[in-house]
């Protein structure tokens, strides 16, 4: 039972089943918002030609949009063309900027808005009319100008140590200044800009590969410059900006599902503007001030809801001043407060739900969990009913190894009686009876076989009586014989890390399925493998 001509997923005595690719289709508890109920203008200038630009920061609060913004902190040089700004949960990062063109980088402690931004990075270059995106670890800052022409490189900031500088990475798929930038978790858009003329081109960076060059994606629906961006986790939102000197209303959408078509026409604005900021939540955009060249310069802050976002947008704000050429940033913009899910859902109906701790949804081969080698795991509650125990068994893992380690990358630990880890280049399985101890009474890897990083790996670990056997990509690589329970755990089994403190994989984990008093054939093994292996091209 369980082999088929057209190969199909066994679920004869399946206990617990996760799917990336089914992460999306089912209704779960979210996370609450993490971050602030806030959206922040910063710097800027009054007016085109104005010898002063503004260090002010600018509060919008997202549950009373309607009030004028708030004066905050502010930044510590004034400056304006500073198009580029992004956020993680706790701080904003301004970047760039002009009068003097400068590489500062500024970062506004959320928690403490109304002190003084602090001086952080540098970036490797100086920037102006360049676009900032990111994810809770890292921010982007590509493409502007470097004081003598258009630029397609991209500066990294590592949150967790924002002081040294900025490290290059990209680029960008072509030199493009005063643009706008807006993404999700796992990926940056830079769209539009001047290069010259105006462009559409909308340039995607990939986060989990941020050394390669960006690829073309989009395109916008019309060539624009000047223009700004926000978004949430689905949807990015280009609006106003110039196709030669006078701002339009145009907002144009990317669904982020399907960035190879041409963005859709949305909104419109209800001012016609450019040289604005963005930012927003996850469940509005809000587009603030800018001008119509040569004048006025506004103080308007334009409100799109993404729910109906065809609609006209709504006045709300305004802001402090009437500002142009300035940044925005929010701790809940392009879904950074908010988790896509809270549980990875099992599919057996069982209710053997896993919770995610840190790890990040990515869309590639169909949807994937990607793990940083550093705090990133997946939690489950503890229960029998996925332990080995005296009863046969099976593990069954897709995963995907980054870069070799000197110490053990873990795929799945159960207390200390189940373990499975990547190490040394092969994937390690180890078992004890309920003893114990430390002497384990299955102990094997997949021998002369490796499993390089950098490539989708299939792996099984079956049980059937005695016999226990390790199987790569639907060939068997290490076996033992060995009769005994297995010692049952009471602590939460692990995804990704051994005990959610150590051993933390660095890659990616697709799909996980055990099932309990069944043991895979080596038929049946190759069965799943075959089932699934053009997923992952293998």
């Amino acid at each position: 039972m369980g082999f088929y001509n057209s190969p199909r997923i066994i679920t004869d005595n399946i206990e617990f089943s996760v799917d990336a690719a089914n992460v999306k289709s089912w209704s779960g508890t979210s996370l609450a918002p993490a971050g602030t109920p806030y959206g922040y203008s910063a710097c800027g200038s009054p007016t085109r030609g104005a010898p002063n630009p503004y260090t002010q920061i600018d509060r919008i609060d997202y549950t009373n949009d309607t009030a004028t913004a708030l004066l905050k902190g502010n930044v510590i040089e004034p400056r304006q063309t500073v198009s580029s700004a992004t956020a993680n949960n706790t701080h904003g990062y301004v970047a760039g900027g002009q009068h003097p063109q400068t590489s500062a980088i500024n970062r506004t402690d959320f928690a403490n808005d109304t002190a003084t931004a602090v001086a952080k990075g540098p970036l490797t270059i100086t920037r102006r009319g360049h676009g900032g995106v990111g994810n809770n670890s890292y921010g982007y800052f590509g493409g502007g100008n470097d004081g003598s022409d258009y630029v397609s490189s991209v500066d990294r900031v590592d949150f967790s140590n924002d002081s040294p500088t900025a490290v290059v990475k990209g680029p960008l798929s072509t030199n493009q200044r005063a643009m706008g930038a807006t993404g999700n978790a796992s990926y940056g858009y830079w769209g539009g800009g001047y290069n010259p003329p105006a462009i559409s081109t909308m340039s995607r960076l990939d986060y989990s590969s941020d050394t390669d060059t960006a690829v073309a994606k989009g395109p916008l629906s019309a060539a624009k410059y000047n223009l700004s961006a926000t978004g949430n986790g689905d949807y990015g939102y280009w609006g106003g900006g110039s196709i030669w000197t006078t701002g339009n209303t145009i907002v144009h959408r990317l669904d982020y599902s399907s960035d190879t078509t041409a963005c859709v026409v949305k909104g419109p604005l209800a001012i016609s503007t450019n040289k604005l900021a963005a930012t927003g939540n996850t469940s509005y955009g809000y587009f603030m001030g800018g001008d119509t060249n040569p004048a006025p310069t506004y103080s308007i802050v334009q409100r799109i809801d993404y729910s109906n976002d065809t609609a006209t947008s709504s006045p709300k704000g305004p802001l402090s001043a009437a500002t142009r050429y300035q940044s925005g940033f929010s701790s809940q913009a392009n879904s950074l407060g908010v988790a896509e899910v809270s549980l990875w859902k099992d599919m057996t109906g069982k209710g053997h739900n896993a919770t995610v701790e840190g790890a990040t949804y990515q869309g590639g081969n169909n949807g994937v969990w990607n793990f940083d080698g550093t705090n990133d795991y997946i939690s489950l509650d503890a229960t029998t009913d996925i332990q080995a125990q005296a009863v046969d068994w099976t593990w069954e893992c897709w995963f995907y190894v980054d870069a070799g380690a000197s110490s053990y990358d873990y795929l799945f630990a159960y207390g200390p009686p189940h373990q499975i880890a990547w190490y040394d280049n092969q994937l390690n399985a180890w078992f004890n009876d309920t003893d114990n101890t430390s002497s384990y009474d299955v102990a094997f890897a997949s021998g002369s076989n490796t499993v390089p990083t950098g490539q989708w790996t299939h792996g099984v670990i079956s049980r059937i009586g005695s016999a226990w056997k390790m199987y790569i990509n639907g060939v068997e690589k290490a076996s033992a014989s060995a009769s005994f329970t297995v010692a049952n755990s009471s602590t939460a089994p692990k995804i990704g890390s051994y005990d959610g403190s150590q051993y933390f994989l660095d890659g990616k984990i697709a799909s996980m399925r055990i099932y309990k008093g069944k043991g895979f054939t080596a038929s049946e093994v190759l069965n799943n493998f075959n089932a699934t292996r053009t997923r992952f091209g293998v």
